[in-house]
């Protein structure tokens, strides 16, 4: 074999091997990025409220939502929305279908549409809202509710700023008890 051909020869394994290398690195990236997300935010949401009596028959809710960066990226987000639904007393429509045994749902539903008492928005300008991979922030408001809302339920959604209209949510129903400074009856 003369110097020429060892030559040749040599470039043919180098190109095997750096294509060899290109395979196994997009491979690696696939599975790193693709199939397990990792180029993506992933979170936690978690609600929680505390409630005072008012005058005029009223109670005010304190919201907070915790948002938690569970992933390896940062997370940016341009909106966020927190709505507080009336569940309990049941809503006269509501009360009617099941007073005739009817379904609590009307077809094609897979929730009942509880009313909405009041609904907050965050509007954020690009790189305005943004959590580290490990770290945690919370979004606060307040409600004022009928002291006769027994049961209410929180719906929040934090939109996910790498996906056109999609993001995190989260629905909880909870029993509002007797604020600290209410009377038992």
């Amino acid at each position: 074999m003369d110097v020429i051909e060892l030559k040749n020869y040599a470039d043919f394994l180098q190109s095997i091997a750096t294509t060899g290398a290109i395979v196994v690195g997009g491979i690696w990236t696939y599975f790193l990025f693709i199939k397990h997300r990792l180029n993506y935010p992933q979170i936690e949401l978690k609600i929680a409220y505390d409630q005072y009596a008012l005058d005029h028959g009223k109670k005010l809710i304190h919201a907070t939502v915790t948002i938690k960066n569970t992933g390896e990226v940062m997370l940016y987000s341009r909106f966020a929305e927190i709505r507080l639904r009336q569940v309990l007393p049941l809503p006269a429509d509501v009360n009617e279908r099941i007073a005739q045994n009817y379904d609590l749902l009307l077809q094609d539903q897979t929730q009942v549409e509880w009313p909405l008492i009041a609904a907050r928005q965050w509007h954020w300008d690009s790189g305005e809202f943004e959590i580290e991979p490990g770290e945690s922030d919370a979004l606060h408001t307040e409600f004022a509710v009928d002291a006769s809302v027994t049961v209410v339920q929180f719906y929040c959604f934090i939109k996910n700023a790498k996906k056109q209209n999609l993001g995190w949510s989260l629905v909880e129903m909870r029993k509002l008890g007797l604020a600290e400074n209410e009377e038992h009856t």
